[in-house]
């Protein structure tokens, strides 16, 4: 099973992991000309917040140079909902109101996040998604075509869940028994990205 040792408070296995991320990020833009990322699996509770709080320190210090964009999987999975879901359904009801009706405006208001969201998604030079954890199918299609987009466009992606790989996968199927979102966005992922557990 993983080594526990704690060195400093942190077992081994951090210590290992942290170590190659400071690799990582003592080399960033070189790695994100590449569209090399990271696909970290067991990153739950304490151990992602860490992580998280690793990336981002390092991330701020090349700003305003590189730009990124971290979605947490509670926003990344609401985000989801409303430009897959939300938004397409109320489309066609919302053209049958008047010009300045509540109903109006709020659409244009979640349509105007929704397209933020989606820009930085697709044009950011490095995305952070953490605590992944799928529960709707909208959710695993919008991850992997955001995975399988940016692989394509050389763009880098750190993708942080709670499960094992296999926990993961099992997510992805229990939404989509095809299980052709895990396929896509594993293979997104590992093509591009370090891998750590």
């Amino acid at each position: 099973m993983w080594e526990r040792t704690l060195i400093g408070g942190l077992s081994t296995q951090d210590t290992d992991l942290l170590g190659r991320l400071s690799v990582y990020f003592d080399s960033l833009e070189q790695r994100l000309q590449a569209g090399q990322g990271w696909l970290i699996f067991n990153s739950g509770s304490d151990r992602g917040a860490r992580l998280v709080r690793f990336i981002l320190g390092r991330l701020n210090l090349y700003r305003p140079f590189v730009s990124f964009y971290h979605l947490p999987w509670r926003d990344f999975a609401l985000h989801a909902y409303v430009s897959s879901v939300a938004l397409p359904k109320d489309a066609s009801l919302v053209e049958q109101d008047e010009e300045e009706s509540p109903r109006r405006r709020e659409f244009a208001i979640a349509s105007s996040v929704a397209s933020a969201t989606t820009f930085q998604l697709a044009h950011a030079d490095l995305v952070i998604v953490s605590n992944i954890h799928p529960v709707q199918l909208h959710e695993t299609l919008l991850l992997t075509e955001t995975a399988v987009e940016r692989t394509a466009r050389r763009r880098a992606t750190i993708a942080l869940t709670p499960h094992d790989p296999w926990a993961l996968a099992d997510a992805f199927a229990a939404v989509d028994p095809s299980s052709t979102t895990w396929r896509r966005f594993y293979d997104a992922m590992h093509a591009t990205s370090l891998v750590a557990l």
